[in-house]
C-alpha cells in the first residue's frame, strides 16, 4: 500500500475542504500511528462519494467521540462502510458497546450503498426507524447476533 493510502495525520478534522477520502483509519490513541481519533470526521460535511470507515472495533472509539464525527450530516456521501473487525491486540466490546457505537455512526439517509463488517452487536435503532430510499446495495458480512436482515422500511431500490 502507498504512505497515503494507509497514514493519516491529527488534524485531518481541518481540512473542512475535503471532498474526497475513501479511507479513515481510526486510531486508539494509545500511539497507534495509522489513524485519526473519529471525531476528526466532525467538519468534514463535504465529503463525496465512499468513505470506509476502519478500525472501529478493539476500544478504539468512544461513543461520544463517534456522535462527535456526525457522519449522518455527510449528505454527499453515496456509499459507508463500517468495519469492526478486530485486530490480535484489539479488547472486544461487549454487544451493547457495540450498539451505542453503531448506533452514533448512522449513516447519512440518502446513501446508495452501505456495509457494515464484523460487526458483533445488537441492531442499533437507526436500522429500524429510519428510511433509506436511495439503498441500492446493502451488504452485512459476519453478523453473529442478527438472525434475520429485515428492519429498513424501505429497499425498493435494493439490488
Amino acid at each position: 500500500p502507498k504512505v497515503w493510502e494507509t497514514f493519516y495525520s491529527k488534524g485531518l478534522g481541518k481540512l473542512t475542504n475535503l471532498r474526497t477520502l475513501k479511507r479513515f483509519l481510526v486510531c486508539d490513541g494509545k500511539g497507534d500511528i495509522r489513524g485519526c481519533n473519529i471525531r476528526e470526521l466532525k467538519d468534514l460535511n463535504k465529503l463525496k462519494g465512499y468513505l470506509s470507515v476502519e478500525h472501529l472495533e478493539g476500544g478504539r472509539v468512544k461513543v461520544i467521540d463517534a456522535k462527535d464525527a456526525h457522519l449522518n450530516e455527510k449528505h454527499e456521501l453515496i456509499g459507508v462502510e463500517l468495519d469492526f473487525k478486530v485486530g490480535k491486540n484489539d479488547i472486544v466490546g461487549s454487544a451493547s458497546e457495540l450498539k451505542g457505537l453503531l448506533e452514533a455512526l448512522e449513516p447519512p439517509h440518502g446513501i446508495e450503498s452501505l456495509a457494515i463488517c464484523d460487526y458483533k452487536g445488537e441492531r442499533p435503532v437507526w436500522y429500524l426507524d429510519t428510511n433509506y430510499v436511495e439503498l441500492q446495495t446493502l451488504r452485512l458480512q459476519c453478523f453473529p447476533l442478527w438472525a434475520t436482515v429485515v428492519g429498513i422500511k424501505s429497499l425498493e431500490k435494493l439490488e
